[in-house]
């Protein structure tokens, strides 16, 4: 009997021990990922600073990426926009070309997960 009891009582030890490791597991999973959701948010906002001040000189061609289920309503944002040499390149990304107001209005819809200036590598 007495062995039953201690083998009842190292079960549900182990069983406890075995719940926290899950626990402290699902704490090291999640706390990166909630740190690289914050990250493209403020790299996006410095991207866009950057491709504003370019654009305040002169038309800038840049790559927006949307969710691909939103790659149209970007292009219609884009083109409302006032954006011109509007395209889709398929999974999402949209080229366009924009002044710093076209990209302030661009964004500002909330679509846009990333952008960058288009530059040519060379000819080909």
């Amino acid at each position: 009997m007495r062995d039953r009891t201690l083998a009842a009582g190292y079960g549900a030890a182990a069983s406890r021990a075995r719940l926290w490791l899950v626990l402290v597991l699902l704490v090291l999973v999640a706390a990166p990922t909630c740190a690289q959701q914050a990250e493209p948010e403020g790299a996006l906002k410095q991207a866009v600073k950057e491709l504003k001040e370019k654009a305040s000189k002169h038309p800038v061609r840049v790559i927006a990426e949307a969710q691909p289920a939103d790659e149209g309503k970007l292009i219609e944002a884009a083109q409302k926009a006032g954006a011109t040499e509007v395209q889709s390149l398929g999974s999402g990304l949209v080229v366009m070309v924009v002044t710093a107001d076209q990209l302030d209005r661009v964004v500002g819809t909330g679509l846009v997960r990333s952008i960058q200036e288009d530059v040519p590598r060379g000819t080909y």
